[in-house]
């Protein structure tokens, strides 16, 4: 069986992502909503319509950490360990 630091893998990695006009999901509405009950009048079919709009700004930035360590064994056999924390924040 091998061990020390030869069987370790360290990756760092940080990042910072800006979104701007990033498209989201407004709302589902039925067609008792005004707006849609004129449309429903020609269109007896829909139900419902879901509305999308391009108006949310986003930001997230963090770190990973990833540490992999691997063990060998004999007869070709070997176990992975993984350590992934999550640090994130969005605005």
């Amino acid at each position: 069986m091998e061990t020390g630091l030869k069987q370790l893998t360290v990756t760092v990695d940080g990042y910072y992502v800006k979104l701007t006009n990033r498209i989201v999901l407004s709302g589902i509405f039925d067609t008792t909503v005004a707006a849609l009950k004129q449309y429903n009048l020609s269109h007896p079919e829909i139900a419902h319509a879901a509305i999308f709009t391009n108006a949310v700004n986003t930001s997230n930035y963090g770190v990973d950490i990833v540490l992999d360590y691997k063990l060998n064994f004999a007869h070709r056999q070997h176990f992975n360990a993984l350590w992934q924390p999550i640090s994130r924040n969005v605005k």
